[in-house]
């Protein structure tokens, strides 16, 4: 089973992860969980490489959190002017040039980075922001496909 990737690597649940830091305790931990090692085990191996790619990637990452949080995307009660944003914003990225709605997508991004400790008072918050984060990500990799 899936170890829970903060756990693995001794970090809290956070949406903002220092990918240097994080790389750092992954060579770590491979030098000695490796099965190439003495000390090594396979499946040790396999959760931290597994745990490592969710947590260097913003969408998995963010994926994981509500996952730990057992919050279905599918079924969160969004505020009513959720889609309204994102559609104000996708049509928005249609008008724009790449470096325009590469902003725009950041500014998105930027909300999430208030989120350095996500508990059960602030995970509904996140859950909607993330969201929005990626309808606006997938909005931007289709109008903007490079």
């Amino acid at each position: 089973m899936q170890k829970n990737p903060f756990d693995t690597f001794g970090i809290p649940i956070s949406y903002i992860v220092d990918l240097k830091t994080l790389h750092d305790k992954f060579v770590a931990l491979q030098a000695k969980h490796h099965p190439d090692s003495t000390s090594g085990d396979i499946n040790t191996s396999l959760n931290i490489t597994t745990s490592y790619n969710i947590l260097k990637d913003d969408i998995k990452r963010g994926d994981a959190i509500l996952d730990i949080y057992k919050i279905d995307q599918n079924k969160l009660d969004l505020p009513h002017d959720f889609f309204e944003d994102i559609l104000l914003k996708t049509e928005q990225m249609l008008l724009m040039d790449i470096a325009d709605a590469e902003k725009l997508l950041q500014e998105t991004y930027e909300q999430l980075k208030e989120f350095k400790n996500i508990n059960d008072g602030n995970v509904k918050h996140f859950a909607i922001n993330f969201i929005k984060y990626k309808y606006i990500q997938r909005a931007f990799t289709n109008t903007h496909d490079t």
